[in-house]
């Protein structure tokens, strides 16, 4: 029955548990009207407190179950209109609800009429998310998703599940206006708890990152990582699959373009044993074999070492030499040591006839150029600029 109680009009089942309740009167069976028109000094213009027992496993506090049918294309159906006023003007820290669910301390909503309130948010004691908000966590934000955490559980998440294995789950995010979209991760005062995770959880799924999605292939748009701030890329993924590093510059036959003034290539370091336990090491396979130092080379045959060593040159000018003798300089090359093998560059000008050239590291640092002459008479090789190469595996 519709009571007033304080001067506000109370609809109230008195009846034992299980019977009475509200029936409808009046046109379509409507339940009675009221307006709120005239002055109510009370907190609650209007209560509505049911009483249900549960059959067959379930109880509604309230159902609404409207019909509305339209009679033009134009027509806006509304199944629950709710449209309040808020003339107080007093502290602009007033809290407004459009609807409230648990209390200030439960799930609520509310809708925007001052800068300190937001279109519409979902809370908890230590959780919430607004939708269209201005004021939690800066202008202009649309979305909040706010709670906390003691660590060891899975945080705060934000979760979309398709329970149908045969089907997929989308979360999109659109700028209608071809612009950025951004997801921004602020850390924590935790040690070693800041940053941003992305991962998949199971055996065997995986993660895509994907650009130009409406295509299958043949589009253009990178993947870009930029660590340390928006404007320092680090590494550059293209649409021909090429990989850039340190560079957004393309070398289209390059698979794997990396590019710095300031750092080398540092490849695996392995000792020998290490690299003949690879399993079924491919060919063209390399390392770095710290027992030989050397930089190792797998062929389809066996694995081979690149030779390691140093260069050097000179402009040597040998003397008239004799029959069958023979003329010594030098060419200094640091790090050259007792034994290494030496490979010698002749210039053609200083060839002659019945006579030749060898090379060997004599000491530290030096290596000794000899001019060797069989041949009658004498022989004076014109002056011309010697190279050598030391080998150092």
């Amino acid at each position: 029955r519709l009571a007033v109680v304080g001067g506000v009009p109370v609809w109230r089942d008195t009846a034992a548990a299980g019977g009475g309740g509200i029936t409808g009167s009046g046109v379509f069976g409507r339940i009675p009207f009221f307006n709120g028109s005239s002055s109510v000094t009370s907190d609650t213009a209007f209560r509505f407190s049911p009483y249900t027992i549960a059959s067959s496993g379930s109880a509604l506090g309230l159902s609404l179950s409207p019909r509305l049918i339209s009679t033009a294309n134009t027509d806006i159906l509304v199944a629950l209109d709710i449209t309040p006023t808020f003339p107080d003007s007093l502290a602009t820290s007033t809290k407004k609800r459009l609807i409230r669910a648990g209390g200030e301390t439960g799930l609520m909503y509310s809708i925007v009429t001052a800068t300190n309130d937001n279109f519409l948010e979902l809370k908890n004691t230590s959780s919430s998310i607004l939708l269209g908000g201005v004021s939690k966590s800066g202008a202009g934000n649309q979305i909040s998703i706010t709670g906390s955490s003691s660590g060891g559980g899975n945080g705060v998440s934000f979760i979309a599940q398709n329970t149908n294995s045969g089907g997929s789950t989308n979360f999109s995010l659109k700028n209608s206006g071809g612009k950025y979209f951004s997801t921004q991760v602020t850390g924590s005062a935790y040690p070693g708890g800041e940053g941003a995770q992305f991962f998949t959880a199971g055996g065997s799924l995986r993660m895509d990152f994907i650009t130009d999605a409406d295509f299958a292939s043949g589009q253009t748009s990178p993947i870009t990582f930029s660590a340390g701030g928006y404007a320092n890329e680090s590494m550059r993924i293209l649409g021909s699959k090429n990989i850039l590093i340190g560079t957004t510059t393309d070398a289209a036959s390059a698979i794997l373009n990396v590019n710095s003034t300031t750092k080398g290539f540092l490849p695996p370091r392995q000792t020998t044993t290490e690299r003949n336990a690879i399993a079924t090491p491919a060919t063209g396979l390399s390392v770095y074999n710290t027992t030989l130092s050397t930089n190792d080379v797998k062929t389809a045959a066996a694995w081979y070492q690149q030779p390691n060593g140093l260069t050097g040159s000179g402009t040597l000018d040998f003397p008239s030499t004799g029959s069958h003798s023979s003329e010594d300089l030098t060419i200094t090359v640091t790090g050259a040591a007792d034994g290494d093998m030496v490979i010698l560059g002749v210039p053609n000008a200083s060839v002659t006839n019945n006579s030749n050239y060898t090379a060997w590291v004599s000491t530290a640092n030096t290596v000794t150029v000899r001019y060797n002459h069989y041949g009658s008479g004498t022989s004076n090789p014109a002056s011309g600029t010697f190279k050598v190469y030391v080998i150092k595996n």
